[in-house]
């Protein structure tokens, strides 16, 4: 099982809440190159997926 950072739980945490478990809009404060290296981790991981 991978390990989550404190950063994506609280991401796939707030999708799990939403209308088809979107991560957008990610959580305040997140935005910016570190926004892309969170989401990237997470889609190379298998804990979520582009689409486009």
């Amino acid at each position: 099982m991978t390990k989550l950072t404190d950063t994506q739980s609280r991401i796939l945490n707030a999708a799990a809440r939403r209308a088809g478990n979107l991560a957008m809009p990610l959580p305040k404060g997140l935005h910016g190159a570190v926004a892309k290296k969170v989401v990237g981790m997470m889609i190379e991981r298998g804990a979520g997926r582009h689409r486009g």
